[in-house]
């Protein structure tokens, strides 16, 4: 205990890069602690549960869920076709949402998103799906990846 010289650690090195390691060392720790959390809790809280996901996906479960609308495209909704055709399947605007109907009766709404003069969006919170089609008619695309690619649904056509 004579020996020793204050401030430095038995292996010789200053006390304080001990500390300093330490706190950093603690700090990574509680920083990647919390980003776990932060994701855990996003995973649980933030997202539907897969039994909410299951019962609203392609069973067609209304949704009820808000979605920001564009105010401008429901005041053009009237002037612009408010139903199309494709087969037996029905898409029609309700002054609310777009509502499709397969033939089994399944029924599946979409919040329009935006609509001009050429086409309309629209989307499908509970199934994270956007759609949108030539307001002349045409193939009906989705797109279930943040709209990176579009895939044909159906097509669709103005009732007669």
């Amino acid at each position: 205990m004579a020996d020793e010289k204050p401030g430095v650690s038995d292996e010789g090195s200053p006390k304080i890069f001990k500390s300093i390691n330490g706190w950093i060392a603690g700090l990574t720790g509680t920083v990647i602690a919390l980003g776990g959390l932060t994701a855990a809790y996003r995973e649980f809280f933030d997202k539907p549960s897969e039994a909410a996901v299951e019962a609203t996906a392609p069973t067609g479960n209304e949704t009820e869920e808000a979605v920001p609308v564009d105010e401008t495209a429901e005041a053009e909704a009237p002037a612009l076709p408010e139903k199309y055709e494709s087969g037996s399947l029905t898409l029609e605007w309700d002054g609310t949402d777009w509502v499709e109907t397969s033939p089994e009766g399944k029924v599946t709404r979409f919040r329009q998103r935006s609509r001009d003069d050429e086409e309309t969006y629209a989307v499908d919170p509970a199934n994270d799906m956007v759609i949108r089609w030539r307001n002349a008619g045409g193939e009906l695309q989705q797109s279930t990846d943040g709209e990176e690619s579009w895939s044909e649904r159906y097509s669709v056509s103005l009732p007669e």
